[in-house]
């Protein structure tokens, strides 16, 4: 059985394993840096760590109705990141035979794998080679 908790960009689910995640809080305001990239949120200091902020809307090109106050971040356990989603929609406890290589995506390199809940397809975000796509790790 593996544990995932399920968020939300542009209204599309995807998940992250427990274990990739050390907390989840409100948003906040980074401060932006001189020529980064795009989907680069700027940097926020977080309990004493100094995070970087990656805005997944931008970062995986999805645009839809704009998030209201509630907006997350998602800390991640193996780099001082942050990711920032619309919200978080619940948790799920999957039986590894449940998990299955993820159907054709243009995002393949990051989503190796997914699963079914309620009639949805949920990618699972490979946190390693997310890192490495965006050159923080």
């Amino acid at each position: 059985m593996s544990d995932f908790i399920i968020f939300n960009v542009a209204n599309k689910p995807f998940a992250v394993h427990f274990s990739e995640i050390d907390e989840i809080q409100a948003a906040v305001e980074g401060t932006p840096l001189p020529f980064a990239e795009p989907w680069h949120g700027g940097v926020a200091n977080i309990r004493g760590g100094l995070y970087t902020i990656i805005n997944l809307r931008k970062k995986f090109n999805l645009f839809g109705q704009a998030p209201d106050s509630y907006q997350k971040i998602i800390l991640l356990r193996q780099a001082k990141v942050a990711l920032l989603v619309d919200d978080i929609e619940n948790t799920a406890s999957i039986e590894e035979a449940d998990i299955e290589p993820v159907p054709d995506s243009t995002e393949k390199d990051i989503f190796h794998q997914a699963f079914r809940l309620d009639n949805r397809v949920i990618p699972i975000l490979h946190v390693t080679l997310f890192l490495a796509s965006t050159k923080t790790i």
